[in-house]
């Protein structure tokens, strides 16, 4: 008994780290430019900023293989994590969360904090290889 329940959490784990895997795979590779950034109040709900004009606070992401980069006109790109996927179109990735249009067009983000929250819109364009 106690040996069919090692093979079925074994087999559970393999058939998770393989789904997981071949599902994070299918984020294409691609650029995706911050087109609105609204920061909010997480104790109130107030909206203390909302932007869309400011393009020096607009970040741009960029998907490899997989991992997420950001950068912003005043800060270098830089690694922010890998991407994981919650659900079909959702992903997380460190304190993001990214939820992409079903042709991966465009995409909203949350990114939240203890003293804020922030959410933001992007528009995106697949790299061809």
């Amino acid at each position: 008994m106690n040996q069919v329940n090692t093979i079925k959490s074994l087999f559970f784990l393999i058939t998770t780290l393989i789904t997981g895997q071949a599902l994070s795979q299918r984020v294409p590779d691609m650029v995706c430019h911050q087109l609105k950034i609204v920061h909010i109040n997480p104790q109130t709900f107030s909206v203390n900023k909302s932007e869309t004009d400011n393009i020096k606070e607009m970040d741009l992401y960029r998907i490899s293989g997989g991992e997420l980069y950001v950068s912003s006109p005043s800060r270098k790109e830089y690694k922010y994590n890998k991407l994981v996927e919650i659900e079909k179109l959702r992903y997380y990735s460190g304190h993001k969360t990214l939820l992409f249009s079903q042709d991966f067009t465009s995409l909203i983000t949350t990114h939240t904090y203890e003293d804020e929250i922030r959410v933001g819109k992007f528009r995106c364009l697949t790299i061809k290889k």
